[in-house]
């Protein structure tokens, strides 16, 4: 924020991308909420007397709702739809004899037969679950998870029913800790695992904490050093004014005692004159 002091006085306050906040009267701040949000959603705006007021460009609660609304939450979730994206990819069942494409395999999406691709993955955490063929709950069977054929028999890995086969296990860990590409505008890595990719995302919500804990620090001890320059320029300091009290009762009793002895003075003047 910025101020302009005029020479007649009268103080004019702006915000940093040069938005009038206040001048000689509150600026008008207008805002329409949105009703519903989803991963593609994007927020109305902060209107300062009709000018709209962008995220980051000023400081202070508005702003700084902003930049969480329109930076920071929408990058987390796109952070969040790249690792659910990556774990599908992770999960994926080929098919054996190599006609059929890849398709989903413990993880499925209303819609989908197969991963959405890199950066085209929004609002894809929110629809994923648990494939009904694998989920006991739902009647499933979790052998399936180890030789294949959630999508269907053409994708079963175990086709003899080896009792052993542990084959999709190892492939499955191999695709876990193999780099895969990811969106770069999530901003949590471009080449790297999905566990990397998911703890890189963790990491960046950490750094983001981590500043604005370190901003919010920062302004609170600017307040506070700024409370305390004007409290000492214009407040009262109890130190000065006892000190000024105690020097002024110790005129006020002196001179009480000088008046008593002019007094004393007189009478006895007046009676020796008389």
């Amino acid at each position: 924020m910025h101020s302009l002091t005029r020479a007649n006085g009268d103080m004019a306050l702006f915000s940093e991308a040069g938005a009038t906040l206040f001048d000689r009267s509150p600026r008008s701040v207008t805002f329409t909420p949105t009703p519903t949000f989803d991963a593609a959603t994007r927020g109305a705006v902060v209107l300062v007397d009709g000018a709209p007021l962008a995220a980051g460009s000023s400081t202070g609660v508005i702003a700084g709702l902003l930049r969480l609304r329109d930076d920071i939450a929408t990058t987390y979730q796109s952070q969040l739809d790249e690792t659910a994206r990556g774990l599908a990819q992770a999960f994926v069942e080929t098919d054996s004899s190599g006609v059929a494409p890849d398709a989903l395999g413990l993880f499925q999406a209303p819609g989908l037969t197969a991963p959405p691709a890199v950066g085209a993955a929004t609002g894809f955490a929110a629809v994923i679950s648990i494939a009904a063929a694998i989920d006991p709950e739902q009647g499933g069977d979790p052998a399936l998870e180890r030789g294949g054929g959630v999508a269907g028999a053409a994708y079963r890995a175990n086709a003899s029913g080896a009792s052993g086969f542990s084959d999709r296990l190892h492939a499955i860990a191999d695709a876990l800790a193999r780099p895969q590409d990811f969106a770069a505008s999530a901003q949590a890595g471009v080449r790297v695992s999905a566990a990397d990719y998911a703890a890189s995302s963790v990491s960046w919500v950490e750094a983001a904490r981590a500043d604005a804990v370190q901003a919010a620090t920062y302004s609170g001890a600017l307040l506070a050093n700024v409370a305390t320059s004007l409290s000492n320029a214009t407040g009262v300091n109890l130190d000065d004014e006892m000190a000024k009290m105690l020097a002024i009762e110790n005129s006020y009793r002196a001179t009480t005692k000088l008046i008593s002895t002019i007094d004393s003075m007189f009478q006895s003047l007046l009676q020796a004159v008389g």
